[in-house]
């Protein structure tokens, strides 16, 4: 799973600086983008949504941080 989240950071940075205003539009998403996430891993692992916080844990920063990651 690190693999696959650094990849994807990997990805929004590459976009991040190829196209800086994105960042604005990153920030204004971002909370709109953590519904989807939630409802995406509720059908991935069969959880209610319950389980999974309503509002992200982790700042639009530390999910780009390469080297974030939250302790287990």
């Amino acid at each position: 799973m690190q693999r696959t989240i650094l990849e994807h950071r990997r990805r929004v940075q590459k976009a991040l600086k190829e196209s800086p205003s994105l960042k604005s539009h990153f920030d204004q998403v971002f909370d709109e983008s953590y519904q989807t996430a939630r409802r995406l891993a509720v059908i991935e692992t069969g959880l209610a949504i319950a389980i999974f916080p309503e509002k992200s844990l982790f700042t639009p920063e530390q999910t780009l941080d390469p080297d974030f990651l939250p302790e287990s």
